[in-house]
C-alpha cells in the first residue's frame, strides 16, 4: 500500500494520493478508506474499503469473514481490513494475488501482527478474498498458537479488559 485516506466524521486529512477524494465519494456512509496499491510489477490500483464491502477497480466483493469467530473478531478492532491490523504498530496487511487487479479466485489477505495489540496477536492470519475462509495456523496470542491455547489466551485478555472498564 502506498497511500491511504480514511473518511470518518472524526478524521480529516489531506488525500495521500491523487484521486483519493473522488474514490471516497463512492462511499454511502463513513468510515471508508481509499487505498492505493502497487503490484510487484509496479502497476497501481485503487481499493475502497467501505463497511463489509471492498471494491478493487470495478470489482466488489464482501470484506467480512464470519469464520473468524467471536474472539478473533473482537481482537481485530476496527475490522479485519483495518490498517494496521488490530491497531498493531508492527502489523501490516498484504494482498496476495497472481494477477491483480483482476484478482484470481485464490487471492487472499495476509495480516501480519507484531504482538503489540489488544490480544497480543503475533504471526500471520490469512483471509481469502473471495470466500469466507480463514487460516489461523500461523497466528498466536501471547506466544501460544491460536489452536493450542492462543484463542483461550486472547479470550482471557478480552475478559480482563472488559473487567477493567467496569
Amino acid at each position: 500500500m502506498r497511500g491511504r485516506l480514511v473518511s470518518s466524521p472524526s478524521i480529516s486529512s489531506a488525500p495521500p494520493f491523487q484521486g483519493a477524494e473522488a474514490l471516497l465519494e463512492r462511499c454511502s456512509r463513513p468510515p471508508c478508506a481509499a487505498e492505493l496499491w502497487r503490484t510487484e510489477r509496479g502497476e497501481t490500483a485503487t481499493v475502497l474499503v467501505h463497511g463489509e464491502t471492498l471494491t478493487w477497480g470495478e470489482q466488489s466483493w464482501p470484506a467480512s469473514w464470519k469464520r473468524l469467530g467471536t474472539e478473533l473478531s473482537w481482537c481485530l478492532e476496527g475490522g479485519p481490513l483495518s490498517s494496521p491490523p488490530a491497531g498493531d504498530p508492527g502489523g501490516f496487511r498484504l494482498l496476495a494475488a497472481t494477477d491483480p487487479p483482476s484478482l484470481d479466485r485464490d487471492a487472499r489477505w495476509l495480516l501480519h501482527f507484531g504482538g503489540t495489540n489488544t490480544c497480543a496477536l503475533s504471526g500471520e492470519l490469512i483471509l481469502y478474498a473471495h470466500r469466507d475462509q480463514v487460516d489461523s495456523r500461523g497466528l498466536s496470542s501471547g506466544g501460544l498458537p491460536w489452536s493450542k491455547g492462543g484463542r483461550a489466551n486472547a479470550l482471557e485478555i478480552l475478559k480482563a479488559n472488559a473487567e477493567a472498564l467496569r
